[in-house]
This record gives structure tokens, C-alpha cells and sequence, in this order.
């Protein structure tokens, strides 16, 4: 049975917390990991499919914070390269 874990829970569960140099690490693989042309296609699918989809006004509120999740990773995402590649 799946249980609903709180964010407490959860972050007591991650095997280590980052230090900013496992963060500088993270930032330059992630510069790595979409680098080449076929992983910029595959960054440019994401952000499609999270900054320019529009909804409707009565779009259910579930629908719209799903969304809203989508395009907060996939931001961060993006920044994360930026940070990675030094810009």
C-alpha cells in the first residue's frame, strides 16, 4: 500500500544532503549531461511542453498547479545548466 509521505519524511529519507560543492558538481553535469544536439532537442521538448501551453479560464485548479510543478523543475533545469556552463 503507498503512503503519503510529508516532506519532512522524505528529506530525512535522502541518502545526503548537498554541500554547495556537490551543488557546483551537479550544476557542471548537468551543463555536460545537455550539451550535445540531441539533449538540447530533448531541453527545448521540456520547455515546450512547460512555458507554452495555455489553458483555458475554467481549467480545474489541479490541472493548472500540475502545470505550475512542470515549469518549476523544468526552470530549475535551466538554471542549473546556466550555472554549470558559467553564465
Amino acid at each position: 500500500m503507498l503512503k503519503t509521505l510529508q516532506f519532512n519524511e522524505v528529506r530525512r529519507q535522502l541518502p545526503y544532503r548537498l554541500s554547495r560543492r556537490d551543488g557546483q558538481d551537479i550544476e557542471r553535469a548537468c551543463a555536460r549531461l545537455f550539451s550535445s544536439e540531441d539533449d538540447k532537442a530533448v531541453l527545448g521538448w521540456l520547455q515546450h511542453h512547460a512555458f507554452d501551453r495555455h489553458y483555458a479560464a475554467e481549467t480545474p485548479h489541479g490541472v493548472l498547479r500540475y502545470q505550475d510543478g512542470q515549469r518549476a523543475l523544468v526552470a530549475l533545469l535551466m538554471r542549473t545548466i546556466a550555472r554549470g556552463k558559467g553564465e
